[in-house]
């Protein structure tokens, strides 16, 4: 998605099941109430985006860099979280982390951080 790369995205509460947005650059992005199951999100750049009450079940985002992303109520089940750096994340679970597919990379980064 070269939009993406280029501006600050708002996907707010889209329907985007399986969407292709692997390397895209989606920082500080609003992706709030969004239907991302199913997408491929590998290696993208989500530092700073609010994904409150997303939906990312069963989305792909393996090397993906989430730093101060924020997870409040965001829907993980079996979203692959292999290989990512969780340390910054916000508001992210241990409830949300058993529900994901994680490595002992993901799993040793962990740290929730309350907002």
């Amino acid at each position: 998605m070269s939009v993406a790369s280029q501006f600050q995205v708002d996907l707010s509460s889209l329907n985007l099941p399986g969407a292709r947005l692997s390397r895209g650059k989606m920082v500080g992005a609003r992706i709030v109430r969004t239907n991302l199951s199913g997408a491929d999100l590998r290696n993208a750049v989500l530092d700073g985006a609010d994904l409150t009450g997303a939906s990312l079940e069963n989305a792909d985002l393996r090397g993906a860099s989430v730093d101060g992303a924020i997870f409040t109520d965001a829907v993980l089940k079996g979203t692959d979280l292999r290989g990512v750096d969780l340390r910054r994340a916000i508001n992210l679970t241990p409830k949300q982390v058993q529900e994901a597919l994680t490595d002992n990379q993901t799993k040793s980064s962990l740290v929730t951080v309350e907002r």
